[in-house]
Formats: structure tokens, sequence, C-alpha cells
């Protein structure tokens, strides 16, 4: 069956989901998944996957420019992460939250960001997503 990717063409794509630059919307997360849906977008994200082997929705490889510490997502658990919050409250989502949240409303675009073990991300990617939905490239 071929896939209809189109959309990739057509659509606006929320980089990282609709979120602002003063970061009351924090990149990457529910809140700018949410906008982004109210605004019709399909959206882009990154993911990562920790130490544990969950994956979560997260651009950068540390932790450093979200939140001020050096520490490597690699080396780190979701036990580790699960209650760091960003100013707005929100939280580092794993990928099936934002799976679950996003439920096949608009169209994905996401990014593997290959830290570490590339293997073991791509087979964990490829496990969280067989049973998707939606359209994702």
């Amino acid at each position: 069956m071929k896939k209809n990717m189109n959309w990739l063409k057509e659509d606006y794509i929320a980089h990282r989901g609709l979120h602002t630059k003063d970061l009351s919307i924090p990149e990457n997360t529910i809140s700018a998944f949410r906008e982004a849906i109210k605004q019709g977008y399909s959206i882009e994200f990154d993911i990562n996957i920790l130490s544990d082997g969950n994956i979560v929705v997260f651009h950068d490889h540390d932790l450093n420019r979200c939140f001020n510490t050096n520490k490597k997502l690699n080396d780190l658990s979701y036990a580790d992460i699960k209650d760091l919050r960003y100013e707005s409250g929100d939280h580092i989502p794993l990928l099936s939250e934002v799976l679950d949240f996003i439920d096949a409303r608009v169209n994905l675009l996401i990014e593997l960001k290959p830290l570490g073990d590339v293997n073991r991300l791509c087979s964990a990617f490829i496990d969280s997503i067989k049973a998707y939905k939606g359209n994702y490239a």
C-alpha cells in the first residue's frame, strides 16, 4: 500500500509544535501540539531515546538549553526526567503520550535524533509507531 505524502508539500507544518518565543508554550510539548492542532497545522517533532529505552519527544541531546543542566539524554532514564517541568508546567512527553494525544487529528513529521545507539532508537520507534493510525513521515 502506498501512502499519500502530498501533505508534506501542501500542509503548513508547525516546527516542534506551535510554541512561543517567550516559552509560555515550550517546543515539543503537549501544549505546543494542542495549539498546532487548534490552527489545523501538521506537526513536526523530534524524538530521542533514553537509557531505559523510553522514547521522549525532545529536540536536544542534553538538558542544557531547556533546563540549564548538562545531563545527556542517553545517560538518563524516564524516572530521572519525568518530574522536570518547564516554567509553563509542561513536561518532556513520551512518544506514546504524544501519539495518544494527537490521535491522528493532524499529520506528523517525526525526526529521529541519532544520539547513541541509532539502531536501538530506530527499532524502538518502529515498535512504537506500528499501531498509530494517522499519517506520518
